[in-house]
């Protein structure tokens, strides 16, 4: 059989990749994931699209996510600022057309991770735990083995296909196989957050998000019983301005963002360290090449406002999967991967976009029946074919 002869390299083994691998396992290649971190290990993230959700249970993890605990979600809502103009987006599925309820599943990253990674390797993955050093490419661009480091030692490991899943690290970009890392839309911002602990006051079920101004926003999103993340974002001047360190910025903006919130973390504790991320919205133009592909945040990386990261990472791999399974004489159909993953995000370039723009005027339309079921869809993560409410959204926000 052609495909199990086929060998995949992956760097990174966080959710684009494990989860990549186990598209590739159930079309039987032989996956190969290089990841030098030992997991659980932290990450932020945690809320997940109802179509990410479809795609996971695909996967056959349904019992593992309920297994872990994790909080069921049922949709995301937005406060604005003093805790008015509020909006909320159900998930929901599509089915012959029709809308139906479902449900998806907000999850702590560091054990969500690792439970993606655990089950790529007891389904046949292979792991090396190092990192990729470098790439080795013939004449025609193609990538024909990679130098892994590892504790022990260097390997040189073969390869008939490539897949970047390293994240932020961005490794083809960084390894000039693929084009540069440009500053996006949203790149001077700085992200401020940790997990708190205790009884919940909020409605559990939802995503909560808090809007006070342009480009400052915060969320709330419960991933177990008693474990809530709570993240701020501004422009990083904001920040900087403050004097503060990130504890005290992080303790002062809580009691300060919006009442909704103050009254949320009334009753829970830190119990986690305050952790930031800054200049995190980037976009390579050029990635995939003969045999190479990026998938996720190894290529682009949008403001995180409506909870996209673990949806284009899972979803990406699942193209990058069929773009592999379907490749004749060793070339991928690049073109249709590109397709594809630009197509999805543009659509949600424009809808944060839209959103920033005018706020006031994107809620309205979401309340509005002629518009719902189109921003349901887009909520719920369809967003990898064309819908009219892309152009709605630029007529009436200016995104």
């Amino acid at each position: 059989m052609q495909s199990a002869a086929k060998r995949v390299i992956f760097a990174g083994a966080g959710p684009a990749g494990s989860a990549t691998a186990l598209e590739l396992l159930q079309r039987g290649m032989q996956p190969v994931i290089v990841e030098r971190e030992t997991f659980p290990r932290f990450h932020i993230g945690e809320s997940l699209t109802g179509e990410t959700g479809m795609r996971l249970r695909a996967l056959g993890l349904e019992d593992d996510l309920n297994r872990l605990q994790y909080q069921v979600k049922y949709g995301t809502q937005v406060f604005g600022r003093g805790g008015n103009s509020h909006f909320k987006v159900p998930v929901m599925k599509r089915e012959l057309g029709e809308l139906l309820p479902m449900t998806t599943w907000q999850v702590e990253r560091s054990t969500f991770d690792a439970l993606l990674l655990s089950k790529a390797l007891e389904r046949g993955a292979t792991r090396i735990k190092g990192y990729v050093g470098s790439v080795k490419q013939l004449e025609d661009g193609r990538i024909f083995s990679c130098t892994v480091i590892e504790d022990c030692g260097n390997s040189e490991q073969p390869c008939d296909y490539f897949i970047d899943a390293t994240g932020q690290v961005a490794l083809l970009s960084t390894q000039d196989v693929v084009g540069e890392k440009e500053h996006g839309r949203y790149s001077k911002q700085i992200a401020i957050y940790a997990h708190m602990e205790g009884i919940h006051t909020l409605d559990t079920r939802d995503t909560t998000i808090f809007y006070r101004e342009k480009y400052h926003w915060s969320w709330y999103i419960p991933i177990t019983k008693n474990k809530i993340s709570v993240g701020i974002v501004v422009p990083s001047d904001y920040f900087k301005q403050s004097l503060l360190t990130r504890e005290e910025f992080f303790e002062r903006e809580i009691q300060s963002w919006n009442p909704r919130l103050t009254d949320a973390v009334s009753t829970l504790n830190r119990c986690s360290d305050v952790r930031a991320s800054s200049n995190y919205s980037y976009t390579i133009e050029k990635y995939t090449g003969p045999n190479y592909l990026c998938v996720g945040d190894a290529h682009k990386f949008i403001d995180p406002i409506f909870s996209y990261g673990v949806h284009f990472a899972l979803h990406e791999g699942g193209a990058a999967a069929e773009a592999i399974a379907a490749s004749t004489d060793g070339k991928l159909d690049v073109a249709g991967y590109e397709r594809y993953v630009n197509l999805g995000q543009r659509q949600v370039q424009s809808y944060i976009d839209s959103f920033w723009q005018n706020p006031v005027v994107f809620g309205l339309m979401v309340h509005d029946p002629l518009y719902r079921e189109k921003f349901i869809d887009v909520f719920a993560g369809r967003i990898y074919e064309k819908r009219d409410i892309l152009d709605l959204l630029h007529r009436h926000c200016g995104g």
